[in-house]
């Protein structure tokens, strides 16, 4: 963070407290149809950070302390109400061997965007499956299949098994002795930990905004007026859920 964005913002004599409850009112009277005292306006970033920052798109996935300082340098030049903060990171992807998603500065140039790896995720076969038992088709099915690193949760016991207590198992015990169950169970406790640090360090960056007074968009005051919030910023994973209902649509 640099010593500028470290002070609290001061816009026409009010200090950044005080900007936050004025956006705070223009967010919550627009939800409520009711006259605010200007339109709010609220940024999502995504690339334009790196351009206008002057970064890698690389580090906006990969380093959180790079993520907040930009953030926080462009809501004080812009002076949003609200912003939508990035909380994608690349590093539980790599360590999981994700397939469906090309990252900057590893399937591409460090400058590039992300992309969507378009794939036969879902098979034909495996409709009636999903539709039985999603849970069990998503875990032992969908998830080896679009990460290389959990391919042996295939070997796992049908879920349903569980349901039996302790009756049970015997069969779920020997297979997570398996070596490649034990290596996808060691790659998601990684990746739950990169995630876990990431998150934390998000969160971090938001309380930091709101110091400076600008709000997360959606944020405590969208949520608690029981509005549905449309999400307009695509991502990977709304594109992968759309290519399977996508898929159901036209199996149907």
């Amino acid at each position: 963070m640099s010593q500028e964005s470290a002070v609290p913002a001061v816009e026409n004599g009010k200090t950044s407290a005080q900007l936050y409850g004025e956006r705070a009112k223009r967010i919550a009277d627009a939800i409520e149809i009711r006259q605010p005292d200007r339109v709010p306006i609220s940024l999502s970033f995504g690339m334009l950070l790196a351009q206008s920052e002057g970064i890698l798109r690389q580090e906006l996935y990969e380093n959180a302390d790079v993520l907040a300082n930009a953030m926080e340098e462009a809501a004080l030049r812009y002076q949003p109400d609200a912003y939508s903060v990035m909380a994608l990171t690349s590093g539980p992807s790599q360590v999981l061997g994700e397939l469906m998603t090309k990252w900057p500065g590893h399937q591409l140039g460090p400058n590039d965007s992300f992309q969507y790896n378009e794939g036969e995720y879902m098979k034909v076969e495996d409709y009636d499956t999903f539709l039985a038992d999603p849970a069990d088709w998503s875990l032992r099915t969908y998830l080896p299949r679009i990460y290389t690193e959990l391919q042996g949760l295939s070997k796992l016991p049908h879920l349903g098994m569980a349901s039996f207590g302790f009756y049970s198992m015997a069969p779920f015990l020997s297979s997570l002795a398996l070596p490649e169950v034990a290596t996808a169970l060691e790659a998601l406790a990684k990746a739950a930990k990169m995630q876990l640090s990431w998150s934390g360090k998000v969160i971090g960056n938001i309380k930091r905004m709101a110091a400076l007074g600008f709000h997360r968009f959606p944020s405590e005051v969208t949520a608690s007026k029981r509005h549905s919030i449309i999400c307009l910023t695509p991502c990977a994973a709304c594109e992968a859920f759309s290519s399977i209902c996508g898929g159901l649509r036209r199996s149907c």
